[in-house]
């Protein structure tokens, strides 16, 4: 109904159009509908792009978000060729993030850090943790000097390099780094916190 009345009084190329139908996405994206969820985040980032170009920080949201969604897919998909349709699609946008983040807010801002983090995400669920090492290695440095090591943010980022770890048999540096993860987390929501699971 929202989208309806949002599109009707302000036209579907419109930011208040643009930021339902990105919230749309969403939804769908976390109801595992990913098919409505991708025309969705097309269409957000098809009008980002036309209101601001590449290099904007709306922008950026809409080629991130629909790279994340692609890594799902990856996640999901049983195809091998498929597989690496998706892994494609997903590194190319989350490449694209990263150039146009770094032209924004440079390559030692935190959110640089968190769309390292994804592409390095990406390598690690595709199955290619080497490659990941240094993007986690560099997100890890920015994450310390811009947060500093007790930060949610930097947690999550321990966790997955935790899994990274595990993933290339180095099962202590694995559990090292997921305990640390752990301890951040307790410390920041609580030990029954349902964000230290």
């Amino acid at each position: 109904m929202s989208k309806a009345i949002i599109e009707a009084a302000f036209g579907v190329k419109h930011q208040n159009y643009t930021t339902v139908i990105n919230g749309l996405a969403i939804l769908y994206f976390e109801l595992g509908n990913f098919d409505k969820a991708e025309k969705y985040y097309q269409q957000a980032l098809d009008n980002r792009l036309v209101m601001y170009g590449e290099n904007h920080a709306e922008t950026i949201t809409c080629l991130n978000n629909l790279g994340a969604l692609y890594m799902m897919r990856l996640t999901y998909e049983t195809d091998t060729v498929k597989g690496r349709q998706w892994f494609d699609k997903a590194e190319a946008l989350m490449k694209r993030v990263l150039v146009a983040d770094s032209i924004i807010v440079g390559t030692e801002h935190p959110d640089y850090a968190t769309y390292l983090n994804n592409l390095a995400e990406l390598y690690r669920v595709a199955g290619m943790p080497v490659k990941a090492e240094p993007l986690y290695n560099k997100s890890k440095s920015i994450e310390e000097k811009s947060h500093g090591k007790e930060h949610p943010a930097y947690a999550v980022l321990l966790h997955n390099m935790s899994l990274m770890y595990s993933a290339l048999g180095q099962y202590e540096k694995a559990e090292e780094y997921a305990m640390n993860s752990y301890a951040i987390k307790k410390k920041v929501y609580g030990e029954n916190s349902p964000m230290c699971n």
